[in-house]
């Protein structure tokens, strides 16, 4: 989710949401920030972030690992390279079965 909040803001929503797990991402010059969060009963972990992407590892009740990418593409077209390249990097790191979500920039 894409967020602007100060992270005192975040800490009192994630409080509110009753999610006490949660990541969030500075935006490094950027408006706004990607955040992951999740309650407390679901087997979570990160397994790496960036300014672009959150990649977790989940587990469900049946032991059936699984994994969730958040992806924030870069919004300067000359810079969409960079955007497949992690894609591509991310993908490469494990044949585990992916949802992949996120905001593309396509236009």
């Amino acid at each position: 989710m894409e967020i602007k909040l100060w992270k005192q803001e975040w800490e009192s929503i994630t409080y509110k949401l009753k999610m006490p797990n949660s990541l969030l991402v500075d935006a490094r010059g950027r408006k706004g920030a990607i955040a992951l969060l999740w309650p407390q009963d679901l087997n979570i972990t990160i397994k790496s972030y960036s300014s672009h992407h959150i990649e977790a590892w989940v587990e469900d009740d049946g032991n059936n690992p699984w994994r969730f990418v958040w992806f924030y593409g870069h919004h300067e077209v000359k810079n969409r390279r960079l955007s497949w390249e992690l894609l591509k990097f991310i993908n490469n790191k494990s044949d585990l079965p992916t949802v992949l979500l996120g905001d593309f920039k396509s236009s």
